[in-house]
């Protein structure tokens, strides 16, 4: 199948789930505020789909279609940028074999080859209805163990985010399931173990296995310390939006002698100005999905009327003012 046309199959699958799980919306009097710290109608919640088994086999594979050939080839590493593009990342990393690169504190880690990892978990088996993993170190696991078991999985933070729909848990929580909470431990990471436990549990879900030194028994020397100067990286968000924090963790890898031509996201608004940064610092930035790819599709469905269809166009063409000019100052330092 031509490329541009299974990148279009991919866009219009990923927003139709997005659409189906109520994982994307907008609110014009409540809008939602962005890392970047301005206020925007329009959400999109991609730990919500990437919590479905079915659609993270699609994720990884939409993500894969983004990179030549000789790009997957080329790459030494793929690198999730904290914390939220560690998940596709991993998806990224099992789809084209190549070994996945995580930061803690100011240092990178290989985990490796990520799809030869997940053999590893075979004669594991937990007896639970999803998997939830903490961050960081938690996701990565937890998104393999998800996918070698084949089924859903939930992001659990220390504490509700400060942005977003400000959730402590995000995916498609289900009262009554019993999960197995993926919480690795390491030196210079906090654990917070019995804060996700009660997070889980308030939300109805009882942890019955908690997956920690179970992974130390199974896995040895999983974790190998990486020197990124002269290497070749991919790196993955999840959502990017103004791109500020994507372009900020590239400017740092690079400065570590690291070679980076291009990062990917599950979904891009694909605003102008952020198009031109990335540009600026010579770095393409390709998109799973866009924003008016989506719009399309939500307008198409019948979910947005064609007066709000018109005033998310406006927002989109001037979102940096937008929030100021409607009553919603940034907070923006």
């Amino acid at each position: 199948m031509n490329t541009d046309i299974t990148q279009r199959t991919n866009a219009l699958f990923l927003s139709g789930h997005l659409i189906t799980l109520q994982a994307v919306g907008y609110d014009f009097k409540n809008p939602v505020k962005w890392a970047s710290g301005t206020r925007n109608p329009f959400y999109v919640d991609g730990r919500i789909l990437q919590s479905d088994h079915h659609v993270r086999g699609i994720l990884g594979k939409a993500l894969a279609s983004l990179l030549a050939k000789e790009e997957q080839k080329s790459a030494e590493y793929v690198f999730g940028i904290p914390n939220a593009g560690i998940a596709p990342a991993t998806l990224l990393a099992m789809e084209i074999q190549v070994p996945l690169l995580i930061k803690i504190g100011t240092k990178y880690y290989s985990m490796g080859n990520v799809k030869k990892l997940r053999q590893k978990f075979e004669n594991l088996s937990y007896g639970v209805d999803v998997i939830a993993g903490t961050i960081p170190l938690g996701i990565p696991f937890g998104i393999i163990m998800a996918t070698k078991s084949k089924l859903p999985f939930l992001f659990v933070r220390e504490k509700p985010k400060d942005h977003g729909k400000n959730r402590q848990i995000e995916g498609v929580l289900k009262s009554g399931n019993r999960a197995a909470l993926v919480d690795y431990e390491f030196a210079g990471i906090e654990n917070y173990t019995k804060n996700a436990i009660d997070a889980l549990k308030e939300s109805g879900i009882t942890v019955s296995v908690l997956i920690d030194s179970m992974i130390n028994g199974h896995i040895d020397h999983v974790l190998t310390e990486v020197d990124i100067s002269g290497k070749n990286i991919v790196v993955v968000e999840d959502v990017v939006s103004t791109g500020e924090s994507t372009l900020k963790e590239i400017q740092g890898m690079r400065q570590q002698g690291a070679t980076i031509h291009t990062a990917c996201s599950f979904f891009g608004y694909g605003f102008d100005e952020t198009v031109r940064s990335f540009e600026k610092n010579n770095c393409e930035l390709r998109s799973a999905l866009d924003f008016l790819t989506l719009l399309s599709m939500y307008c198409f469905v019948g979910e947005i009327s064609d007066v709000d269809r018109l005033h998310l166009l406006e927002w989109y063409h001037n979102q940096p003012t937008w929030g100021d000019k409607n009553g919603f100052p940034s907070d923006k330092k």
